[in-house]
């Protein structure tokens, strides 16, 4: 960053590592885009409640005759807004 900037950025001084003025003017900015990118590659955060996606959901028919009905009713409970698509999966 220090040729990027044309400027040290950074000095030791008495009490260690200092910002240069133009370091200073730049830590606002900066701090900014960094928090940009955070956001971007952060994980996304997933509301059932108010999620209006479908989830899609694959499962044999012993799967879906086991887990399919507390499935429903935990999806229908938590996202009333959203949809839940399954899709029968057969083997081979």
């Amino acid at each position: 960053m220090r040729a990027l900037f044309d400027d040290a950025l950074l000095v030791r001084g008495d009490a260690g590592l200092v910002l240069t003025d133009r370091g200073r003017e730049l830590q606002a900015p900066l701090g900014a885009a960094l928090a940009g990118v955070s956001r971007l590659i952060a994980d996304p955060q997933f509301d059932p409640a108010t999620a209006t996606t479908p989830i899609r959901l694959g499962c044999l028919d012993l799967e879906a005759s086991i887990y399919l009905a507390p499935v429903i009713a935990q999806s229908c409970s938590r996202s009333p807004t959203g949809s839940l698509n399954v899709l029968r999966v057969t083997s081979g």
